[in-house]
């Protein structure tokens, strides 16, 4: 049960915070996994942290790619299916907040639109871009499961009062629009893929987590825990689980939906 041998799994954005997790994890239960990123220097981390945790360092494939650039996209895919003969799993985990994070973090009524563009190609046109053409293999084998990492975000909206006063490296907090309007897009998206590529037994689900710890102030941890029935912020580990399972074919009759895992804090 939940053997992932011979699966070939591609991670994008997979040099960050959440991608490298999902990679260690995939590789830890049997996974070949193709590691997609823009920042070489990300990868080489990736690489150097599989290494250390003293995974079989032959189970990773890097690949930098732009996901913007669909002539990359098409290469990239070419090379996997040259070394792999077939994809078996999509995660699109790649996401861009800003050049700047303070500007990311801008109140709605003072947000740049050049941010709000760029943010929303990336998230937006750099997964349609991906998918389109991983999706393509898929559809040859008439086999495969397209994970989109989304967000609580996808489902509810921010409740403000958890950022007041909340610091994220050394940036006041909140949670733009912008945000919402990707996520709820990539929920959309999912449902969509499900219904198109379902006739091809391609599944499609987005897993959307609540707040993730990471570098937080105790301050805002503890504005969050209070929304949460669960009284805490998730950890990276909590998201473990539902990886693997929609990888695999236990979850071969799962599909169009969105996964929350959130402590509960979508409840209320």
């Amino acid at each position: 049960m939940f053997d992932l041998k011979n699966k070939i799994v591609v991670v994008t954005g997979a040099g960050g915070f959440l991608g490298s997790y999902f990679c260690e994890t995939l590789i830890s239960f049997g996974a070949n996994v193709v590691a997609i990123d823009i920042d070489k220097k990300s990868l080489n981390n990736l690489k150097r942290s599989i290494k250390n945790s003293k995974l079989n360092l032959n189970k990773i494939f890097l690949i930098k790619c732009n996901i913007l650039n669909e002539s990359e996209i098409a290469k990239s895919t070419k090379k996997i299916i040259k070394k792999f003969k077939k994809i078996d799993v999509l995660i699109n985990n790649a996401t861009y907040r800003a050049n700047k994070l303070k500007n990311f973090y801008k109140p709605f009524e003072d947000f740049n639109l050049k941010d709000w563009s760029q943010i929303s190609r990336l998230n937006n046109d750099g997964t349609f871009l991906i998918t389109k053409h991983i999706s393509k293999q898929m559809i040859k084998k008439r086999s495969g499961s397209i994970i989109q990492i989304g967000s609580i975000y996808s489902h509810v909206a921010p409740n403000f009062e958890i950022y007041k006063d909340s610091f994220f490296k050394g940036n006041k907090i909140n949670s733009p629009a912008v945000y919402s309007v990707n996520k709820f897009g990539l929920y959309g998206f999912t449902k969509y893929l499900s219904s198109y590529l379902g006739k091809y037994n391609i599944r499609v689900n987005c897993l959307s987590p609540g707040g993730i710890e990471q570098g937080h102030t105790l301050k805002f941890k503890k504005n969050y825990s209070s929304n949460v029935p669960l009284n805490r912020m998730g950890k990276i580990d909590d998201l473990k689980g539902m990886i693997i399972l929609l990888s695999s074919s236990e979850s071969s009759f799962i599909t169009g939906q969105n996964i929350l895992i959130d402590g509960g804090l979508s409840c209320w």
